[in-house]
């Protein structure tokens, strides 16, 4: 099944997204924005990925199961915290 993604940030030469399935778009950007914890820790994120800064504690590649392969997955909290 085809998808569709929204994109919400990418670099300035075009090259590099980050993105979120338009269906989850709503719950992924309330979690996002509960507070300014969550803000912040998304901001820099973002900022590493599109800078091409690799950080596998914060974020990594994932195979959630058969259906969903080579997501990457943000790693916001290391006390679970994390949708």
């Amino acid at each position: 099944m085809k998808r569709e993604a929204i994109i919400l940030f990418e670099n300035t030469e075009k090259t590099r997204a980050v993105c979120v399935d338009k269906s989850a778009a709503a719950s992924i950007l309330a979690y996002i924005n509960q507070d300014d914890a969550h803000k912040k820790k998304f901001k820099y994120i973002v900022e590493l990925i599109l800078k091409r800064i690799r950080m596998p504690e914060l974020y990594d590649k994932e195979d959630i199961n058969e259906k969903c392969k080579d997501i990457t997955a943000m790693k916001f909290f290391k006390n679970g915290s994390n949708g």
